[in-house]
């Protein structure tokens, strides 16, 4: 392997946050905001080519209600290694070249294309070494359950990997030789997922807060008039009984008195 001239800058880049709906209603309310943070090292040797370079992706849910317990932060992780035959390799799931695991832990939002997304971050940041050979995935047949089979193949092989299954069952496998500029990114977003800016979505968590703080004053102003009411009947229950009377039967107490008029006209009409 080739040796670097030290351990490499970190460069970070700007957080984003990722609001998610539901895959098969979109335009419903959504369903999460998942907080996200990219930082890539690299290793170059003297001529300055990187000889290495890693991948870290942080998530993390955010808070949706007061008071609650924030939720774990989780990692994609990826890397590149260039051999000392120039050969490369990089690995999608590890910053080891070798080796690695993806797991995604949002419970409850299993099937919005999350993971999918957070990969194609990693598949569009592997494609710089399009010459690079891809380490190849290994499917388990234990990590195979019903419908998630479907899922878990499909994770990958929407970005071109393809995989040799042992049986029709297609539970378990390993992906075919591949390089890094054969994988394929996606050409457009999901319609359930949006990206914002961290910047902008302070912004709309203000807007939210705004919003929550009027109706929060509009109750507050309601339920101080409920109780000066209520107060007012407690000191005269007699005339609250009587308002009450008259809101709730005012027609019928105004056509009864139209009636009775009517019928004392009538009466000295007669008397006439």
């Amino acid at each position: 392997m080739l040796r670097g001239t030290g351990s490499g800058p970190t460069i970070p880049s700007p957080p984003l946050v990722l609001v998610v709906r539901p895959r098969r209603a979109p335009d419903a309310p959504q369903l999460a905001r998942i907080l996200i943070n990219q930082e890539e090292s690299r290793i170059p040797d003297e001529a300055g080519t990187v000889v290495r370079a890693k991948l870290t992706i942080t998530y993390r849910r955010l808070a949706d209600q007061p008071g609650r317990r924030p939720y774990p932060t989780r990692r994609f992780l990826a890397c590149y290694a260039r051999q000392w035959d120039d050969r490369a390799r990089i690995s999608l799931t590890s910053h080891n070249p070798t080796g690695g695991a993806v797991f995604l832990d949002l419970e409850g939002l299993e099937g919005n294309r999350i993971g999918s997304f957070l990969m194609n971050l990693v598949v569009t940041w592997a494609r710089q070494w399009p010459d690079a050979e891809v380490n190849p995935i290994s499917l388990l047949a234990h990590q195979a359950h019903g419908d998630n089979t479907i899922r878990r193949n499909r994770f990958y092989e929407q970005f071109g990997i393809v995989f040799a299954y042992t049986d029709d069952t297609s539970a378990a496998g390993t992906a075919k030789e591949m390089r890094a500029g054969e994988l394929q990114p996606w050409a457009h977003l999901p319609e359930n997922l949006s990206v914002l800016p961290l910047e902008a979505a302070f912004d709309e968590q203000n807007r939210e807060l705004d919003t929550l703080r009027q109706s929060q004053q509009t109750m507050q102003l309601r339920d101080r008039a409920l109780r000066g009411e209520l107060r007012h009947a407690m000191a005269h229950p007699l005339r609250f009984a009587a308002r009450q009377i008259w809101y709730r039967h005012a027609a019928l107490l105004i056509g009864a008195a139209s009636l009775a008029v009517l019928g004392g006209l009538s009466l000295l009409a007669r008397v006439r």
